[in-house]
């Protein structure tokens, strides 16, 4: 249990977080390699691309291919499932619960601002995030807390009222090194407890609306804490 102050700033990290990606992300890489002709990734390495995000995943998922034709297939897959992807169950509650009580809302994501932008209007959240933090912002990866630094800087508002929320090990580490309150986000079944609990997370949040109790409260108060 941690007790906050005047929290005043909840960023959110996008995928596993806002928005529930992993099985369309899972059908995109299966999509390219049933077009190649080869035999699709395991269930491991599934759960290892959509981690380490497409750059990395479709060279060392497809070898034996041209890299730009790889990417400009998965691209074409992942682009056509767009539509389908849905916020998790609470979120969107959390999001107008949140907005009700004026906090700045926002996403940090390694994602590129034309696919960001058109998940969050599928999602059908995009007038709730009044700041965009994208890949081209930054161009370092988390652990680095650049992208919160960049986030902070459109914020205008201090670390130490500032929360950000995040589903991997790499994001509390961020949060930790900008100084913002770290929560881990463990709604999403990829996501591990004891691993956002090992790299320091302030908080485990079980669920979205107790995301709440962090305006409302100053805590979050969960039994299985």
């Amino acid at each position: 249990m941690i007790t906050v102050r005047d929290l005043v700033v909840i960023l959110f990290d996008l995928d596993g977080v806002l928005l529930d990606t992993i099985s369309s992300l899972k059908q995109a890489y299966k999509d390219v390699a049933q077009y190649l002709g080869i035999k699709p990734p395991t269930g491991e390495a599934l759960n290892w691309a959509v981690q380490v995000g497409p750059q990395k995943a479709l060279g060392e998922l497809f070898p034996e291919e041209d890299n730009s034709k790889a990417k400009a297939v998965f691209n074409r897959y992942w682009r056509a499932n767009i539509d389908s992807v849905s916020c998790f169950a609470g979120v969107t509650e959390l999001l107008i619960a949140l907005s009700y009580r004026k906090v700045m809302l926002g996403t940090v994501t390694s994602r590129n601002s034309s696919d960001t932008y058109s998940l969050l209007d599928a999602a059908r959240i995009r007038s709730y995030m009044q700041t965009v933090v994208t890949w081209g912002h930054y161009r370092v990866p988390k652990p680095s807390p650049a992208c919160l630094t960049v986030a902070l800087q459109k914020t205008g508002k201090p670390p130490n009222k500032t929360a950000y929320v995040g589903d991997q090990a790499k994001d509390v580490l961020a949060a930790k090194s900008a100084g913002v309150l770290a929560v881990g986000a463990i709604w999403d079944v990829n996501a591990s407890k004891d691993d956002l609990r090992n790299a320091g997370a302030d908080v485990i949040a079980e669920e979205p609306m107790e995301i709440l109790q962090l305006v409302t409260t100053g805590k979050i108060s969960n039994r299985r804490q």
